[in-house]
């Protein structure tokens, strides 16, 4: 029963044949007739040898399986209500926030193939943005954390503390820019004088990038919500992207300019199933998707996986 059911979970050992009866016959019948064959001496060494040829065969596809596909540029993980965001950074990566929960985000990382984090970004310090800061770091080299001042969310900046260890910690700087081979990654926000007073100054002061993937722009907005966003275009930001994370998880704190000023190809929302915030706000998701966004949604696609072959975007989920 163990060597089944660990074999079967090898990427590729479980090949698709179709159900029902006749079908089990037939495969009952093939099974007997290779048994049969194996006993003559004949055909033994030559079936032998096609099926050691076929059995190697299969050892690079599954080899391969994990890891991201050609043309990656971004993949939104599915950890729930929270947001990560990962980005190819030369031969390691870019993480962006580890939501709520370290084995959704190590599991992610996982069927990546990542072994090496060369930046860290924390949005900012709520726990559906940190929490899973752990399965970020077990079992993988983090070069540096980048994160904003905590302002009032101290308990997820002691959390976070308590796991970098020696990980350098870097505040960010507004026109900054941190190249990590095809892979540019410039701040925009927040400013050097944090804003003050708004509904959420945490969520205001999110950490705000533009990158560059090999000629493909990606705007992650944390959760910036209308302060943060009207200084953005008020500021002159290059907000046009191919592709956004839609800004606090498609809460009803959006203004409209910005997401027209943004004009994505593709959004992507960080979204938990039944989550209590009553995320996203469907009147943002129509505003983007009147405007010709194709809008995917952690909730409903699990994990969503952008590439791009030429002038072609492509969309891959779980679901």
């Amino acid at each position: 029963m163990w060597l089944a059911e660990t074999g079967a979970d090898v990427p590729g050992a479980v090949l698709p044949w179709p159900t029902g009866v006749w079908w089990g016959l037939l495969a009952g019948l093939a099974l007997a007739i290779l048994i049969g064959l194996l006993h003559v001496r004949r055909v033994r060494r030559p079936l032998l040898a096609v099926l050691a040829a076929a059995a190697l065969g299969t050892i690079p596809a599954c080899l391969l399986t994990d890891g991201p596909p050609s043309g990656w540029v971004v993949t939104m993980c599915d950890v729930g209500q929270g947001d990560a965001l990962v980005l190819p950074a030369g031969d390691a990566v870019v993480v962006v926030d580890a939501g709520p929960d370290a084995t959704a985000v190590d599991a992610c990382l996982d069927g990546l193939g990542v072994e090496r984090v060369a930046l860290l970004v924390l949005s900012h310090f709520h726990v559906d943005h940190t929490a899973g800061i752990d399965g970020v770091m077990d079992g993988r080299a983090v070069d540096a954390i980048l994160a904003p001042p905590p302002g009032e969310a101290r308990y997820g900046f002691d959390m976070v503390a308590e796991h970098a260890g020696e990980v350098p910690v870097i505040e960010p700087v507004p026109g900054e820019v941190y190249e990590f081979g095809a892979t540019k990654v410039e701040v925009l926000s927040p400013p050097e004088q944090l804003l003050a007073g708004t509904r959420s100054d945490p969520n205001n002061n999110s950490v705000v990038l533009r990158a560059d993937v090999a000629g493909t722009s990606v705007l992650l907005t944390g959760d910036v919500e209308l302060e943060a966003q009207r200084m953005l275009l008020d500021a002159g930001r290059e907000l046009d992207v191919d592709v956004l994370k839609m800004p606090h998880h498609g809460s009803s704190f959006q203004v409209p300019e910005f997401l027209e000023a943004a004009d994505p190809a593709v959004a992507l929302v960080g979204v938990g199933a039944g989550n209590e915030y009553g995320h996203p706000d469907p009147g943002p998701l129509a505003l983007l998707e009147d405007s010709g966004s194709l809008v995917f949604r952690t909730d409903l696609s699990g994990s969503i996986t952008v590439t791009r072959d030429g002038d072609a975007f492509r969309v891959s989920t779980d679901e």
